[in-house]
């Protein structure tokens, strides 16, 4: 590597390094504050606390490497442009070309960096999260199986739910056991699917069966849908059913083979295979747009716009990813397109950007 390489790919790093800290902190702080109600109402220790939001941290590593490589890639050449370093380049003859390698460099690195941290750490560490959440704070006791089947006990209910779409908030194959103090069974649910609305679970073609204390019996009835109350909201079953980000690559393909030979629509799945692959590529695509938006910088200039500015350019692409990817979710696009839009449009937008610089 050239001393000038080094030295770009150095001040990136640096700057990468202090944005990761300060964004991180202050996710933490926000986040903090936002559940601390909750973790004092269920009386959770401080150091319980710390090891839920230690788990935590990959997650959310992963989710500001990209903005902080943006913004590092201009903050860097925004500095250097403040001591007319990038003059200099330009005048000794440094093509953008040349300024892009190792930017593009660091890029692949963090790249495969998120790839890796996304597949072997994130789905351990964000999994026990959840279950920290759900079962200390929530007080939910639940179990679930490589099939999905969810058991949950709520105070005089037991609650068996085979599959769970999170896309689609519905559950499938549901049954509701409720018994009385004594714990006898006292009313039984059997449904083919619910689905989550606002004033809460609405379950279709219901059988209910409940006993009758005068007859011994139980008498059963039929619902086309029906209204069921259940201590649990469609956030909840999001934390207990194993999402697409606690699991890696391979696992992912082998449930999606599983959900389809038990019947059920795998598209959400097949959308969240995709954008496993087409994430990590994130981070060659900030590279490149830093670069961009860095080499038409000026020295009068204002720093503060310039980040600014990227800090939209970040924005408009989340909200085109996950806009694409709710399309696929929503099979208006097929999960492949999906996925990868949001990339293909913004890597031709910085090959403009770069086209156009002086």
């Amino acid at each position: 590597m050239s001393i000038l390489n080094h030295y770009i790919v150095k001040e990136i790093v640096k700057v990468f390094a202090t944005l990761m800290v300060s964004l991180i902190s202050l996710f933490y702080i926000v986040d903090f504050f936002e559940k601390i109600d909750n973790f004092i109402n269920a009386g959770i220790s401080i150091p319980r606390i710390v090891v839920y939001f230690a788990f935590k941290l990959p997650f959310v590593a992963a989710q500001m490497i990209p903005i902080c490589l943006l913004l590092a890639v201009i903050i860097a050449f925004g500095l250097m442009n403040r001591h007319n370093e990038l003059i200099a380049f330009r005048i000794n003859g440094v093509s953008i070309i040349h300024l892009l390698k190792p930017v593009l460099a660091v890029g692949g690195v963090f790249g495969i960096a998120l790839f890796m941290i996304s597949e072997a750490v994130v789905p351990v560490t964000i999994s026990k999260a959840n279950r920290i959440w759900l079962e200390e704070v929530n007080k939910k006791s639940v179990s679930t199986s490589k099939k999905r089947n969810i058991w949950i006990k709520e105070k005089r209910k037991i609650i068996h739910i085979e599959h769970y779409n999170p896309t689609q908030k519905t559950i499938f194959r549901v049954v509701v056991y409720e018994f009385d103090h004594t714990f006898n069974l006292v009313r039984r649910v059997d449904a083919s699917k619910g689905v989550f609305k606002e004033e809460g679970w609405v379950l279709f073609d219901v059988m209910e069966q409940k006993y009758n204390a005068s007859t011994g019996i139980y008498d059963v009835m039929l619902h086309g849908q029906a209204p069921e109350f259940m201590d649990l909201r469609a956030e909840d079953l999001t934390r207990v059913v194993k999402g697409s980000e606690e699991m890696g690559f391979t696992e992912l393909v082998g449930y999606i083979h599983q959900v389809e030979d038990e019947g059920y629509d795998a598209t959400p799945y097949w959308v969240d295979l995709h954008a496993k692959a087409a994430f990590p590529f994130i981070c060659l695509l900030m590279s490149l747009i830093g670069t961009g938006i860095a080499a038409k910088i000026r020295p009068k200039e204002s720093l503060p716009i310039i980040i600014a500015a990227a800090i939209g350019i970040a924005f408009l692409y989340w909200t085109g990813y996950g806009l694409f990817l709710s399309l696929g979710y929503g099979e208006v696009l097929p999960p492949l397109v999906a996925a990868w839009t949001a990339n293909a449009v913004f890597l031709f937008f910085g090959i403009f950007l770069l086209a156009i610089a002086d």
